[in-house]
């Protein structure tokens, strides 16, 4: 099939191209998100690299569309197609998303329409379509009817605009019969139940992954990464560090005294504590690029620091010892302060094989155990 051919906009082909063009979205955003977010295993359309990623390619598509209608003057070619694009980018990107993109189209409008009077028209019409999304989405979602009738508005919506062409002639836009209304209302119905349907399928396979892969991943208690994840963290690290300028350490902790705790206050009071633990390392490695905090095991943790030397790694080590014995954990009525043994190592050239490196950071645990805790 032809390009002029699918101007026409045959009902199939309508559908197959948005199902194409969303699918490779999908795609290539999940190629965008093994590159950008390496330890993140939720993908999120609406932050970071994958919002600039996702409004750099809707505003791509968007902008080829006025592009074609440059060259062909088949504005009514494209209407659907453009309605559509706008109210997904608003689902899904939100308020925000849709900006920009409405600024890239109006730039693409101006670029690449014929007359001003015709960029003019099409660049308000793409702000009148995008207040009206927007407000229709908010009265939706106020009165808790839920996505089946904002999809059931967005199709009201798109008869009403084809009946106003209907009946008012625009300069520059071919004249509409009723039966061009009728074939193109029939055919965004079910190009944007195709759409949705889809999508929702994408999201719930997506949603299933990520649910795998956290129960795979991370530690169901702590929500801090397993031992799984940090024998990964800690071969991929070894390869990129040893035998190179770059600094890599370890941080090895482990609750003193846990069982006792356990015995004391019983093992729900233990998991709190585990828990307590687990935020507390989150907060600690946040600030370094690449760190990750993992259980490894039972109450023990164990941190990887890239780009941090011993000397700044002892320093936090300190500091973590200092913080977590100021700390006062709840638990019901119960009041608990913990203390926590550590040891800290730098991965050097003797080290042959990455469980080296972590054997050396066990060992300096539990010289620190074996000299008192604490």
């Amino acid at each position: 099939m032809t390009e002029t051919t699918w101007l026409v906009q045959p009902l199939f082909t309508g559908i197959f191209m948005v199902l194409g063009l969303l699918l490779f979205y999908q795609t290539l955003g999940k190629t965008v998100a093994r590159l950008t977010q390496h330890n993140a295993i939720k993908i999120n359309f609406r932050k970071g690299p994958l919002f600039v990623y996702s409004v750099a390619y809707w505003t791509l598509i968007s902008g080829y569309v006025q592009y074609r209608i440059g060259l062909t003057n088949n504005a009514l070619g494209f209407l659907n197609f453009g309605i559509l694009i706008l109210f997904y980018v608003l689902l899904y990107l939100r308020i925000r998303g849709l900006a920009w993109v409405a600024i890239g189209t109006m730039v693409a409008q101006i670029l690449f329409l014929n007359g001003t009077q015709m960029r003019i028209d099409n660049a308000i019409s793409t702000v009148i379509m995008c207040a009206i999304l927007v407000g229709m989405t908010v009265l939706v979602n106020r009165s808790r009817t839920g996505l089946k009738m904002l999809i059931v508005a967005v199709d009201i919506l798109d008869v009403c605009t084809w009946g106003i062409l209907l009946f008012v002639k625009l300069p520059g836009v071919s004249t509409v019969t009723p039966h061009m209304l009728w074939d193109n209302w029939f055919a965004f119905i079910v190009m944007n139940a195709a759409l949705i349907y889809t999508q929702t399928r994408l999201n719930d396979d997506n949603t299933y992954i990520w649910n795998v892969a956290t129960r795979a991943t991370v530690d169901a208690l702590t929500q801090i990464p397993n031992f799984g994840t940090f024998r990964n963290e800690l071969q991929k690290d070894y390869d990129q560090y040893y035998d190179t300028d770059d600094v890599l350490t370890m941080i090895t902790l482990d609750v003193d005294h846990f069982k006792s705790f356990n015995d004391q206050y019983g093992h729900l009071a233990g998991n709190q504590i585990l828990r307590s633990v687990g935020r507390f390392l989150n907060d600690v490695v946040s600030p370094f690029p690449g760190a990750v905090a993992c259980r490894v095991g039972g109450e023990e943790f164990n941190l990887l620091l890239p780009d941090v030397t011993l000397d700044q790694a002892t320093r936090i080590a300190k500091g973590m010892q200092a913080r977590m014995a100021e700390q006062v954990i709840h638990y019901n009525e119960q009041r608990m302060s913990i203390t926590i043994s550590l040891g800290v190592a730098q991965l050097s050239h003797q080290d042959e094989k990455a469980t080296d490196f972590y054997q050396r950071a066990d060992e300096l645990l539990y010289q620190a155990k074996a000299q008192g805790r604490n």
